[in-house]
């Protein structure tokens, strides 16, 4: 995964170089990302009841996109962005243990994308594209409350920053570490009216980002972007 990022990163770094002397569009945008885990498993001493109890957070995504021109309505789309992800999880269906995890984290990440544009008036096109991302955590954080205990039970609450490629030696908090690299597929649409841009992008992690034996999740985020062309 690590190597895949640097790749991407290079590839993105190649770009930029190029495409001063090309025609390529150079965009910011930013928006809205609703982020959770999907496929989520739990294994080892954690056999909790849990896939259908993951739930959604509210983040942000923003950065800087470049299109390059390939052939006639083709582009190849990078970038580099700070993209929100995380989710809510509950562990439960256990006698003894309850848990119910927010995670917030924050990723730099490149998109690598193939973008089919087609117009639809003098000033506007729509577009639909695919491709990959890889992704490298950087900060992010994990709230934690629950019930632990048989006859005599215990809440607990609290808070913990993200580790990331580390291990962690909390009692509580199962997402309190995550994997440092992630890496995915990218589905998106939208249009685009002179100099401004609308898109829906869906990401879906192709990797487990937890770093854990006992459970396992992939980062999904479906996103709604207002881009600007700057050039």
């Amino acid at each position: 995964m690590k190597n895949l990022f640097v790749l991407l990163l290079f590839v993105f770094s190649v770009s930029f170089a190029n495409a001063q002397l090309s025609k390529a569009e150079w965009m910011v945008e930013a928006g809205y990302s609703s982020a959770h885990f999907a496929s989520i498993k739990h294994s080892g001493n954690y056999p909790a009841a849990f896939g259908d109890r993951s739930q959604n957070i509210n983040s942000f995504n923003a950065g800087l996109r470049i299109n390059i021109p390939l052939k006639k309505a083709l582009y190849l789309q990078s970038g580099l962005s700070i993209a929100g992800k995380g989710g809510i999880s509950q562990i439960e269906g256990i006698p003894w243990f309850y848990e119910k995890d927010t995670i917030t984290s924050f990723y730099f990440e490149i998109p690598l994308n193939i973008i089919f544009k087609k117009k639809i008036s003098k000033s506007s096109n729509c577009f639909i594209g695919t491709g990959m991302y890889g992704a490298m955590g950087i900060v992010g954080k994990n709230r934690y409350a629950g019930w632990s205990g048989d006859f005599i039970g215990f809440p607990f609450s609290g808070s913990s920053n993200l580790q990331f490629g580390k291990s962690s030696n909390s009692m509580f908090g199962f997402y309190n570490t995550l994997k440092q690299f992630d890496y995915g597929a990218n589905f998106l649409c939208g249009i685009e009216i002179k100099k401004i841009s609308f898109k829906i992008n869906y990401s879906l992690g192709l990797t487990d980002v937890a770093n854990d034996n006992n459970y396992k999740g992939r980062n999904a985020v479906l996103s709604f972007n207002i881009g600007y062309r700057i050039k």
